[in-house]
């Protein structure tokens, strides 16, 4: 059985009102995805894989799952250091947030100090006036303090929109214009950070949790490989088994077959996916796992992706460092399939890992939390998500000795 988990655990890449009248956002330099916006098959880049084609689909945690996280609270909540306090005035009104707001926050009966913070709560109604432009500045300067766990997780809408990510789940139109009004930018893309504000609008508990769930909505990619009378399946081959032959007895008999069959044209990509993967792509962790102690995470993804059956050693991050140490060399780009790609911050710790598919395509869970699941990303949205940028945190590819001593 699963235990009780915190919201904060999935907030991540899990994509999300006053009423309509209030004004809404719209965060200037993030793009919306044209693919998505017109619900067309996207193209990727061809390449030694072949050519890929895909679109997009949402995933919701399943209503059992959810049913084992506790509802948050519903006010809205600033923490920021004890010490940092005087200057606390000064740093809310150079990210942008106007005196009468400042005066009012500071000022407030409700303000708390407790141990070592200061605990400010600000009405919805402020986050709201406030802004998209000061809201991105204050909540980069809230980020930086665990206790902000919305403002350093916040929910990420990787196509640009609210409305395409609504699109189909149900959502009440008042609770998709609150989220409107809320969003900010962060590092390019969409993010949105107070859910207490979000869930003050629901009816009861049963409408609480409804929402909830549908804070789970993640986009993730449905791409499929198109084999067609010109595709070159030997080369394809080629990529697909790393040129080590892996699985090809199962894979190249597929593809021949299809490219023989009129009007098939294509294989979806999980069919070429190693056993482990192929049996993870699009599921949420069971309640099994719960038995080794602690959840899958990215890095415990990253290992077993060539796996047959789950190889639990890697569930530590320390044991998952030292095997990529043993088994794995640095590779530049082009990466090519099951490379490990790990996402560094400035002091060189390996705070994200993914598989390297094809056409900027990897396969990634994000975080360890049981509401998170496998699935297949944009490498781009990774990028943006973890902050990959120069100056940043960065991405250093690995590729397994093996395939390195093969000469591929």
């Amino acid at each position: 059985m699963l235990p009780f988990l915190h919201f904060s655990d999935f907030t991540r890449l899990a994509c999300l009102g006053l009423l309509t009248a209030l004004p809404l956002v719209s965060p200037s330099n993030a793009e919306i995805s044209s693919v998505e916006q017109s619900h067309t098959m996207g193209h990727a880049a061809s390449g030694p894989w072949g050519k890929i084609e895909y679109f997009y689909i949402y995933l919701e945690a399943p209503e059992a799952l959810m049913e084992r996280f506790p509802l948050p609270s519903v006010i809205n909540r600033w923490a920021v250091p004890k010490a940092s306090l005087p200057d606390v005035g000064a740093k809310l009104r150079e990210c942008g947030l106007s005196e009468e707001h400042t005066l009012k926050l500071l000022a407030s009966p409700s303000t708390l100090t407790e141990g070592e913070w200061v605990y400010l709560f600000p009405p919805t109604q402020m986050l709201v006036e406030m802004g998209a432009a000061t809201r991105a500045s204050i909540y980069q300067w809230l980020d930086d303090h665990a206790l902000n766990a919305f403002h350093q997780n916040p929910i990420f809408f990787p196509g640009g929109s609210v409305d395409l990510w609504a699109d189909g789940s149900g959502m009440h139109p008042e609770h998709v214009a609150r989220i409107k009004s809320l969003v900010y930018e962060r590092d390019g893309i969409v993010a949105f950070s107070d859910v207490p504000a979000l869930l003050q609008m629901a009816g009861g508990e049963r409408d609480a949790r409804a929402l909830y769930r549908q804070l789970t909505r993640t986009r993730t990619i449905m791409p499929r490989l198109v084999v067609s009378q010109d595709s070159d399946i030997p080369a394809m081959m080629e990529y697909w088994t790393t040129g080590l032959n892996l699985r090809r007895k199962e894979m190249e008999p597929v593809l021949r077959s299809v490219q023989k069959t009129p009007d098939a044209g294509h294989s979806d990509l999980v069919h070429l996916l190693p056993a482990l993967a192929r049996k993870l792509v699009f599921t949420y962790p069971d309640s099994e796992m719960t038995t080794q102690g602690l959840l899958p995470d990215c890095h415990w993804t990253t290992l077993n992706f060539f796996s047959y059956s789950t190889q639990n050693f890697y569930l530590t991050q320390s044991a998952a460092t030292s095997a990529v140490l043993e088994n794995f060399d640095k590779v530049e780009e082009p990466y090519r399939f099951g490379d490990v790609l790990m996402f560094l911050n400035e002091n060189g710790e390996a705070i994200h890992s993914c598989n390297y598919i094809a056409a900027d395509i990897v396969f990634t869970k994000n975080g360890r939390t049981p509401a998170m699941p496998w699935m297949f990303m944009e490498l781009s949205d990774q990028k943006r998500i973890y902050r990959v940028k120069p100056g940043g945190n960065r991405i250093i590819g690995f590729r397994h000795k093996q395939v390195i001593a093969a000469g591929k």
